[in-house]
């Protein structure tokens, strides 16, 4: 279950953290196969379609067995409304490039914990592009996406180790759960 992957949509391209090579590295084809992250919906097994043998999964530890793999991305919109520039993002879901190795509720709940810190990601890149003033947008815009990537890429290998314990495990997803709902 260490096994994570994510992307951020960055100046128009996707951006895909390979765990094995610890870098970012591109996307080569957009992918229309996704799902917008929501909170009436929980990811099933139907969604992972991906290939478990895929070349750019290369990751594994002494203690953990490949279980599974997510790639998510956030998604984002500039907007101008009000004479105001504002972002609007939203964590997604790519199912071909999401694979779990058998069916496991545990394995599951567990990439859903990933899409979900996606989100959470998403609506703190939202807040923090709120109150930028329209003469600083696009440099900022270029700042507070490197500091959402950082602390995202952060968030998800904290959250996979945070995670192998199983009782901590449910007080991770009970905290992240409220902090879902507290930011509705």
């Amino acid at each position: 279950m260490n096994v994570f992957g994510w992307a951020l949509l960055f100046n128009f391209h996707f951006l895909c953290w390979d765990p094995s090579a610890e870098k970012m590295t591109f996307l080569q084809e957009i992918n229309t196969d996704t799902l917008r992250w929501s909170p009436a919906y929980r990811l099933k097994f139907e969604d992972f379609k991906g290939d478990d043998n895929s070349a750019t999964i290369q990751y594994d530890t002494a203690n953990y067995t490949k279980l599974g793999f997510s790639t998510v991305y956030i998604d984002y919109t500039p907007k101008y409304e009000n004479q105001k520039f504002m972002i609007e993002a939203c964590a997604v879901f790519v199912k071909n490039k999401s694979w779990l190795k058998r069916k496991d509720e545990r394995v599951l709940k567990h990439e859903q914990g990933h899409f979900d810190i996606a989100e959470l990601y998403a609506r703190k890149f939202e807040d923090r592009m709120a109150d930028v003033k329209p003469a600083d947008f696009t440099s900022r815009l270029g700042v507070v996406l490197q500091e959402i990537q950082t602390e995202l890429q952060e968030a998800q290998s904290r959250y996979d180790l945070v995670t192998s314990n199983s009782t901590i495990q449910e007080n991770y997803y009970k905290w992240l759960e409220a902090e879902l709902k507290q930011k509705q």
